[in-house]
């Protein structure tokens, strides 16, 4: 059992979220994204009406794809990456995917340079871990 208290320490130790959560009305908002941006968190969410409200999404990493292919028997899986010379929104914070291949594209995406302080991720967790700070964020938690 999760005690109350490890939940924003157990969110704060991961590098990113993921939420798969869309809503059946359309007009709800996923309150894991909400508490995943509180720890500083970038968020990889799926794509629904409102979730724009939440997610202010790096539209490098829309429509990407993962298909398997290769020749004589030899299956590997292909990542499609969108166009990288879109401009990112205004200090983006996540993802928004519409299938699982975009989600796996994102995933790719994102974490290429993961470890060595060069990855999208890394970028985006770094930024909005210095945006609670300034605002006082990380006391709240």
């Amino acid at each position: 059992c999760l005690e109350s208290g490890d939940y924003p320490t157990l969110l704060g130790a991961a590098d990113l979220g993921v939420c798969a959560h869309t809503s059946s009305s359309g007009l709800d908002l996923p309150m894991k994204v909400v508490d995943m941006f509180g720890c500083g968190l970038p968020v990889l969410a799926a794509r629904y009406d409102v979730i724009h409200e939440l997610v202010r999404e790096d539209a490098r990493f829309k429509g990407g794809s993962v298909t398997v292919g290769g020749a004589r028997g030899k299956k590997k899986p292909v990542v499609r990456l969108p166009n990288r010379r879109r401009r990112a929104a205004k200090a983006p914070n996540g993802c928004l995917f519409g299938s699982p291949g975009e989600l796996a594209a994102q995933l790719c995406g994102v974490l290429e340079g993961f470890g060595a302080g060069t990855s999208v991720a890394e970028e985006m967790r770094a930024r909005m871990r210095g945006e609670l700070e300034e605002n006082g964020g990380r006391n709240r938690w």
